[in-house]
């Protein structure tokens, strides 16, 4: 149970986490 609530936690701060660093990163290449 902890497990998942661990995973649901990572799963969801990657989700907001990883679009934001590949708009940063689009930038900067741009």
């Amino acid at each position: 149970m902890r497990l998942a609530l661990a995973v649901r936690i990572h799963s969801y701060i990657l989700h907001s986490v990883v679009p934001s660093f590949i708009n940063n990163y689009d930038n900067n290449i741009t």
